[in-house]
């Protein structure tokens, strides 16, 4: 694995424990946050490995098809699945005021969900990129 990747990889992680922290103290909307970093470095990762520089740009989706292009396989991640974290992103950032959460905070649920779908997807790409699977 090249250095970068690995850095990348570890930014990952440092997301994925902060996610679940987070879920456990009841910080809902910020554990979202992580999750969807998780991912988006995740696959960041993926790219660097492939010696492709990782596009400025945070939708799970894009990045998924990038990363499933360079690699020749799929990821374990649904476009529902993607199309939810990227719009936990948006809404993580921004407070209720700015209007831009039409379907209120993150839940609890939305947070275990976002885990979920973050470990599992974590998990795998470590495993493709140590050369495990």
């Amino acid at each position: 694995m090249r250095k970068i990747t690995g850095q990348w990889l570890k930014h990952a992680g440092d997301d994925l424990r902060s996610a679940e922290i987070l879920l456990r103290a009841g910080i809902y909307t910020i554990s979202c946050f992580h999750c969807q970093q998780c991912l988006e470095k995740s696959l960041k990762a993926v790219l660097q490995e492939k010696n492709i520089k990782p596009p400025r740009i945070h939708n799970i989706k894009k990045l998924k098809d990038i990363a499933e292009n360079a690699l020749g396989s799929t990821l374990a991640i649904s476009v529902e699945e993607a199309n939810f974290l990227s719009g936990i992103y948006v809404e993580s950032r921004y407070p209720l005021d700015v209007g831009l959460l039409p379907h209120g905070e993150p839940t609890k649920e939305d947070a275990q969900k976002a885990l979920d779908i973050a470990k599992r997807f974590f998990a795998q790409v470590e495993k493709k990129l140590e050369g495990r699977e």
